[in-house]
């Protein structure tokens, strides 16, 4: 059995659903296609959602019942979408969720779209908040990336299928290779400061445009984690994709920003953010000299 491909006006789920569009597909660590999103009509509750749908097997199940479970447990934040309905049929599981009509941070990197500083630390300042309300239900997230993280009416983050609590972490390599910790490429047990190190990945390349870890191959991306130290935040980035002027107060921003991503991207956790609040305080603090 394939994974599910619906066209638009197809009906699901005993026709509560009509299909509108497909949006994406999501594949698992062997490029598989694991999940398809599709953009919907949910005739019982009168208004268009989105339909993650997967087919039966346990590995789909526990991951859109996991997302079901977290979403729900992270309402009413607004960065967290809704979810309406999780159900199995007879081929599928599937997932019914807010539909968020935007762009991810990935589609906007690679446009090479330009992101105003300020809107940048508002970005990671509110991920921050998500992952401090995930982290105080004992929960890490583990697959932060550009592509979880969406902009529709304001900035949401997706995705909460692989999330586990500490204790049940380890033993094999879980997350998207480009960003994740050290002792995540290294299938160790993970911590809350995992989910620190991949934010700050993202929080560089926002800023440069660029992700230093990527390398020609999956293995080649997780041995820079393993040994490569991250690269210092190159000032000229702040001088020629954001024109700030060559002036003292630039060179303190760009001394600030160099100080927050290199403690968050640590190889050895033990010298990075203790807790995500740490960073709130620290992006907060700069948001005052913008």
């Amino acid at each position: 059995m394939g994974h599910i491909q619906l066209t638009s006006g197809s009906r699901f789920a005993n026709d509560r659903y009509i299909i509108q569009k497909p949006l994406h597909q999501l594949s698992d660590e062997g490029q598989r296609i694991r999940t398809t999103v599709y953009q919907a009509h949910d005739s019982e509750l009168s208004q268009d959602v989105a339909l993650k749908i997967g087919e039966r097997n346990i590995k789909t199940y526990k991951q859109l019942q996991m997302e079901a479970i977290v979403s729900k447990k992270l309402y009413p934040h607004p960065a967290s979408p809704i979810i309406y309905d999780h159900q199995t049929l007879e081929e599928y599981h599937f997932l019914s969720m807010q539909l968020i009509e935007g762009k991810t941070l990935e589609d906007i990197i690679y446009a090479r779209s330009h992101i105003p500083l300020n809107r940048i630390i508002d970005i990671t300042l509110t991920i921050c908040c998500v992952l401090y309300n995930l982290h105080r239900i004992g929960l890490i997230h583990r697959d932060l990336k550009p592509g979880n993280i969406l902009f529709g009416d304001h900035t949401y983050l997706l995705d909460f299928g692989i999330v586990a609590s500490p204790k049940n972490t380890g033993g094999r390599t879980v997350g998207t290779p480009g960003y994740m910790s050290s002792e995540q490429a290294r299938g160790s047990s993970l911590d809350y400061q995992s989910d620190i190190c991949s934010l700050g990945i993202v929080l560089y390349e926002m800023l440069t445009g660029e992700n230093p870890m990527w390398d020609s191959n999956t293995t080649s991306t997780i041995c820079n984690h393993i040994f490569v130290s991250f690269p210092k935040l190159p000032i000229n980035c702040l001088f020629e994709r954001f024109f700030l002027p060559k002036n003292p107060q630039t060179e303190y921003i760009h001394e600030i920003l160099e100080l927050i991503i290199r403690r968050m991207t640590r190889r050895d956790r033990t010298n990075r953010y203790p807790t995500i609040l740490e960073v709130i305080h620290e992006l907060s603090r700069l948001k005052t000299f913008l």
